[in-house]
């Protein structure tokens, strides 16, 4: 996959798009169920992770990632703590589902602040407009030889685990092409799932 290919499928198509399908769709509601304010949360951060590995070249560095990734493509940087951003959301909704702090959907500036209970604080909504607002920055920063490296490695992470668990995967229920089979369209590196071919019972 290019660089320009990985840009504008990953990057502005699958990030963008699905972040703003998201923003479109899913509607605020306060104080119920279904407000996703800590899906949204989550899934930011991690991307915010993943896009700056490709400038630490370090894919398991939540806090330096992020911290390099809002340098280089957020406007407002300075309106976010990395290690705050890691260890009380990130990690929190990750590991014990609730985050170690509020986490809002009020389209308050700035994304990260206190409380009156002396809590911090997430929009989820701010975050992630700052964060679809840098995905253009991005484009223009990242160098060649950066995305190079950081594909190498996720090429031969993902070579890696296909081989470490072949005989699992080998042992799964096959599903081809016959009716009602289709998938929804999952997505593989570096392109789309291919389950075109006729099923073949033997497999």
């Amino acid at each position: 996959m290019t660089k320009t290919d990985f840009l504008n499928t990953v990057v502005h198509g699958y990030i963008k798009k699905d972040l703003g399908d998201i923003k479109t769709y899913l509607p605020k509601r306060p104080g119920e169920a279904g407000n996703n304010n800590f899906s949204i949360a989550l899934c930011v951060l991690s991307y915010m992770e993943y896009l700056g590995s490709f400038f630490t070249l370090d894919d398991f560095n939540f806090e330096k990632n992020v911290e390099v990734y809002m340098k280089n493509c957020f406007g407002n940087s300075e309106e976010y703590h990395p290690a705050i951003l890691g260890d009380l959301f990130r990690n929190g909704l990750a590991h014990d589902y609730f985050a170690r702090g509020g986490v809002g959907r009020d389209g308050i500036k700035p994304g990260l602040y206190r409380n009156w209970d002396k809590k911090a604080v997430l929009d989820a909504d701010t975050l992630l407009d700052d964060f679809l607002a840098s995905l253009d920055k991005f484009s223009g920063e990242l160098p060649d030889d950066n995305y190079i490296k950081r594909m190498a490695m996720a090429e031969s992470k993902i070579k890696e685990r296909e081989t470490k668990y072949a005989s699992e995967i080998e042992k799964l229920t096959f599903i081809g092409d016959i009716p009602n089979a289709r998938t929804s369209g999952a997505t593989i590196y570096p392109g789309p799932v291919n389950i075109t071919r006729p099923y073949d019972p033997n497999e």
